[in-house]
């Protein structure tokens, strides 16, 4: 995204999601052109339009809703210990199964993995920074 260039910029994240799902109800009148012209074509963005015909198959709300819980839950933590990592990655694939690897869900839950990751290494950035500077 323009200015700072920041790839997990949380409100954007829960943004995205909002409209994203607004306009898969048809509450909204933004449109996937819209979103991926708000979002200037974000990888995020374009995750959550990319099988779209896939989720017919399952309950799309109770999916987004988990999904979107998951990444609340371990979103912007810092630093963390392999074990956690595990236990991240085995909750993910935990709700993967319940909705039997669709594939909107699975790209979803990686996509939210991947900014759990980002969110991460920026901090543990940031902290190795003050670190450097006191």
């Amino acid at each position: 995204m323009k200015g700072g260039n920041r790839v997990t910029d949380q409100k954007m994240i829960a943004s995205m999601v909002g409209d994203f799902y607004g306009v898969y109800l048809g509450k909204s009148m933004l449109g996937i052109q819209g979103l991926l012209k708000k979002y200037h074509n974000h990888k995020f963005i374009i995750t959550l339009i990319s099988n779209l015909e896939t989720t017919v198959e399952i309950d799309m709300h109770k999916a987004m809703h988990e999904i979107y819980d998951f990444y609340k839950k371990h979103r912007g933590k810092g630093q963390r210990e392999d074990s956690e990592w595990e236990q991240i990655i085995e909750e993910a694939s935990k709700i993967g199964k319940k909705y039997e690897g669709n594939a909107w869900c699975k790209q979803f839950l990686i996509q939210m993995i991947s900014i759990i990751e980002e969110e991460d290494t920026e901090i543990r950035a940031k902290r190795e920074e003050l670190e450097k500077a006191a």
